[in-house]
């Protein structure tokens, strides 16, 4: 059973529902485990948590596995320590790491359900760090939710791009010389000038984008059990030209949430 629940929403109302859920779970079951997997900067679940996962040491009381996410000894050693936990949470880790589907697939294997969340679409193509570039400019990864990921399963999956500099660059909209460049573009002699030149822009504009949905408090996030779907969009091609790249993104990025 792939994601199970999704949503754009703010960050205090899903976490919120989250915690509901976790108390729940633990009045419930007092046996019921929670790993919390890249939380040590702010660990907002401690409450319920059994167990911490950073490449960092901090203070807690709690068990603490040290190591990199993105390397297989993390979790090979949880795996020989616990049975499996009954819930994960994993909250704006993925986008910055440099190997997010191994991440996924290491939740995968240590937890039975969980909660991910990431920084959404809306937010990596908008201002809303400095007016100078979009997004979060230590980001990694662009996230979406697809509906029909693959052929074989009618769910919805996760599904990420590469945050390559050529897109952001092109999309600040501030630059006077890409003001210039997409006024040019709309006569042909002068667009296949610029494509000679390599000036042409690389991403047009993006319909899609919802200001409402670029926020500091919004976030992408998704609850899954037992597994859930994801892969990087067209296997890791970035395209052999800018236009390529930016028909991959706008196909990649123009549906889902």
């Amino acid at each position: 059973m792939p994601i199970t629940v999704y949503d754009n929403s703010q960050i205090s109302v899903v976490r919120g529902q989250v915690l509901g859920f976790l108390k729940s779970a633990k009045e419930k079951d007092p046996s019921f485990t929670v790993i919390d997997v890249g939380g040590g900067r702010n660990p907002w679940a401690k409450e319920y948590t059994d167990a911490f996962v950073d490449i960092n040491h901090f203070p807690t009381d709690k068990t603490l596995y040290i190591g990199n996410i993105c390397q297989p000894e993390i979790w090979n050693e949880i795996q020989a320590s616990s049975e499996p936990f009954d819930f994960s949470i994993c909250t704006h880790v993925l986008e910055d790491v440099r190997d997010p589907l191994f991440v996924a697939q290491g939740l995968m294997k240590i937890s039975k359900a969980g909660y991910i969340s990431v920084p959404n679409k809306h937010t990596e193509f908008s201002n809303v760090e400095s007016s100078l570039f979009l997004g979060y400019c230590h980001h990694r990864w662009i996230f979406t939710i697809h509906e029909r990921l693959v052929s074989h399963r009618q769910d919805p999956g996760l599904i990420a791009m590469a945050k390559l500099p050529i897109v952001q660059y092109w999309n600040t909209s501030l630059n006077p010389l890409i003001r210039l460049v997409h006024v040019l573009s709309v006569n042909k002699t002068m667009a296949k000038v610029l494509r000679r030149l390599h000036l042409n822009p690389a991403v047009p504009p993006l319909t899609w984008v919802n200001p409402s949905l670029a926020r500091h408090d919004m976030e992408l996030g998704f609850r899954w059990v037992q597994d859930f779907e994801f892969k990087i969009l067209n296997g890791d091609y970035a395209g052999h030209s800018s236009l390529e790249l930016a028909k991959l993104y706008m196909e990649g990025l123009s549906s889902g949430v």
